[in-house]
């Protein structure tokens, strides 16, 4: 069976139904082999053609034809074999060396492969079949700019050759130039079951965020094979994007089910627990991914911020560090701050902060620094980095928050009272906010207010306030 790949080939790899006969071939043998061929029955036609070179040792065309049997039943060694026998006894030396690039493809040797093609063009500068197999192999190979051009000679060559631009569309994709990749694969979609195309052309919906007709591309795949884990999986995806987290559950669900080793399909649905704040659940499918061979940056880095919020800091912090070895970037570098705050090192959290913030001025971050400061009493660097995060974000809540209690501690108990108030005003059932403005009118000789502002926060559940109360003689 040929391999199954994410980018397979299989169908569009087009060979003339018929095998090659030079006109000096007159046996009956030799023609009955080629009408057996013509019928796809491979299996006689090998073996009847094997006949006549018993006869006709020597005969470069029975020798390519019986290499393009065994291509067709998948033996692509005997059909490398007989293929350079073609070569050596004078058969067509172009196709022969297509053919064996053919046949070194779908055996994963593509450097071979690819100068099998250089052979045939060097005979054949226009081979159409051999331009598009180069094209392909190049892609394969990340040298996407050259597969291009490669493509672009093939289809200006011969526009109806689906083949070329289907490839063309996958060297689009890996290029990230996608509206180009939709084109060349509507083009390159030959009938209504060329189901490799609706693959990919599902994929590069995802990535256009044409949710919807992925969706609806998936689900052509699904229903022509029930059993394709993968389709599942991207499905599930796209699903997940439209925030249809049971849909986008389900379909990784089976995908698992339907291959125990899908490492994204692991991937997809701990991400989908981890959002839905189950992260215990997550936490199995977290270490699927990394047993399954998973060595990518966020491999390592969501399983580090799962542990995270399990309060497995160490654990977390040791796949954080593996992440940020990986890429070192914005997410990698504040989530490690986080862990390095937790274990109270918060001077490892600033600088992971100050990284991060290189990347990225993202308004939490400024926040979370600021955090880390007022643990070590850089009360200016703190209020700095909170007058930053508000000036981004002036309705954050925890910002407010945070700043209005460093006020209380640099005793600016007015400017305190602004933040307090900003608090509350945006959540209303903020009990911390409001037992701690409580305790700030107090200091402040509003009474009344104070009062007030504790009673509140004890009926929304805060058990501190209730000992205030008692000590400010509320009634």
């Amino acid at each position: 069976m040929k391999k199954i790949i994410w980018f397979v080939v299989c169908l569009l790899c087009v060979i003339s139904a018929n095998a090659q006969r030079d006109e000096e071939e007159i046996d009956p043998l030799f023609a009955e082999a080629g009408a057996k061929y013509d019928n796809n029955d491979y299996v006689n036609s090998y073996k009847l053609y094997t006949q006549y070179l018993i006869k006709h040792p020597k005969s470069g065309s029975a020798y390519y034809n019986r290499g393009l049997c065994s291509y067709r039943a998948d033996d692509y060694t005997n059909g490398i074999k007989d293929f350079n026998k073609a070569l050596f006894y004078g058969g067509t030396k172009h196709k022969s060396y297509y053919m064996l690039g053919q046949c070194y493809f779908f055996l994963d040797n593509l450097e071979t492969a690819l100068a099998n093609y250089d052979s045939a063009l060097m005979l054949k500068p226009n081979y159409v079949k051999a331009l598009s197999g180069k094209g392909d192999i190049l892609s394969r190979l990340d040298r996407n700019k050259e597969s291009v051009t490669f493509l672009d000679k093939a289809i200006a060559l011969d526009s109806t050759y689906t083949t070329a631009y289907y490839y063309r569309a996958l060297s689009h994709y890996r290029l990230h130039e996608y509206e180009a990749a939709l084109v060349d694969c509507n083009k390159g979609m030959t009938t209504e079951d060329d189901y490799d195309a609706y693959y990919w052309r599902a994929r590069i919906y995802q990535r256009l965020e044409r949710w919807p007709e992925s969706i609806t591309d998936f689900d052509t795949l699904i229903a022509h094979n029930p059993k394709y884990a993968l389709a599942y999986s991207f499905r599930g995806t796209s699903y997940a994007a439209l925030e249809k987290d049971d849909k986008a559950l389900s379909d990784n669900n089976k995908a698992i089910e339907l291959d125990p080793s899908n490492k994204d399909a692991y991937f997809n649905r701990a991400m989908l627990l981890h959002i839905a704040g189950k992260y215990k659940e997550a936490e199995p499918d977290f270490n699927a991914v990394i047993a399954l061979g998973g060595k990518l940056v966020n491999d390592y880095l969501y399983r580090g911020v799962n542990a995270y919020y399990l309060k497995k800091y160490s654990d977390a912090i040791q796949d954080i560090n593996i992440a940020v070895q990986k890429e070192k970037n914005s997410d990698t570098y504040f989530y490690r701050a986080l862990c390095n705050y937790e274990l109270k090192e918060y001077a490892s959290s600033i600088e992971d902060y100050t990284n991060s913030l290189g990347f990225d001025k993202n308004y939490d971050t400024y926040y979370q620094r600021a955090l880390s400061k007022v643990a070590l009493k850089d009360h200016t660097g703190a209020l700095a980095d909170f007058n930053e995060s508000l000036k981004m974000e002036p309705e954050y809540e925890s910002a407010l928050y945070e700043r209005g209690m460093l006020y209380v501690t640099l005793g600016k108990h007015n400017l305190a009272l602004t933040d307090f108030n900003k608090n509350i005003e945006l959540d209303p059932k903020d009990d911390e906010a409001l037992y701690q403005r409580g305790k700030l009118k107090k200091l402040l000789n509003d009474a009344a207010g104070s009062c007030a502002d504790l009673k509140q926060a004890k009926l929304l559940g805060n058990k501190d306030a209730i000992n205030e109360l008692s000590r400010n003689g509320c009634k």
